[in-house]
C-alpha cells in the first residue's frame, strides 16, 4: 500500500516512530489522514527513523505499521 488507509482518514491517531534498534524515537498526534501523510513524510525523512506505527489515541492499541521503502 502506498497511501494512508481510507478507513483511518477521519481518525485521530498517534504515529510512533522507532529507530533502527527498535527504540521509540518520537511520536506525533495527527487529527486526520491529510495531517498523517505530512507527518509520515517528515518522520520517515529522518535517517534515524526505521519504522512508524499507527496507534489508537485512547488505548494505544497498534493499528498498522509503515516501513521505509
Amino acid at each position: 500500500m502506498s497511501e494512508y488507509p481510507t478507513g483511518f482518514r477521519h481518525r485521530k491517531q498517534v504515529l510512533r516512530a522507532y529507530d533502527h534498534e527498535g527504540r521509540i524515537a518520537d511520536a506525533v498526534l495527527v487529527s486526520d489522514g491529510a495531517e498523517a501523510e505530512v507527518a509520515i513524510g517528515e518522520l520517515l525523512a529522518r535517517p534515524e527513523i526505521a519504522l512508524l506505527q499507527s496507534r489508537n489515541v485512547l488505548y494505544g492499541c497498534y493499528m498498522f505499521a509503515i516501513r521505509k521503502g
